[in-house]
């Protein structure tokens, strides 16, 4: 049940960055580049809580600022692991750039699922 929580948080963590770029772009005429930092945070902020209180049900407040910026930190390498994939897939592997991102991204929530599984948002004694 937990990884369908999982995926389906991913899903709405999609939906909630398309719609934020298209609110600063289309809406606030916001410089697309700009737009699409704050989609990057408003989509990371609402990730975290998604998967902290809904997908590993972890409740406490009191590690809140620690798990978040765990949460970003990965965040921030799996920029750089999903560019470092789609240059392997693309370049060294001539694999279409399309399934390159979707191999690409199930592997980063591999990964990520067991990250915050045991260690950001594991229960604490």
């Amino acid at each position: 049940m937990r990884i369908s929580r999982y995926l389906a948080a991913g899903l709405i963590a999609l939906a909630v960055n398309i719609v934020s770029l298209y609110v600063c772009v289309d809406l606030l005429g916001l410089w697309y580049l700009v737009g699409s930092t704050i989609a990057f945070i408003v989509t990371l902020l609402a990730s975290f809580l998604l998967q902290k209180f809904w997908t590993f049900r972890e409740r406490s407040s009191g590690r809140l600022p620690v798990q978040l910026m765990s949460y970003a930190a990965l965040a921030t390498v799996n920029i750089g692991v999903n560019a470092l994939l789609m240059y392997l897939f693309v370049s060294v592997f001539a694999f279409h750039y399309l399934l390159a991102q979707v191999l690409s991204s199930g592997t980063i929530a591999v990964y990520g699922f067991v990250i915050y599984k045991l260690l950001v948002f594991a229960p604490r004694p």
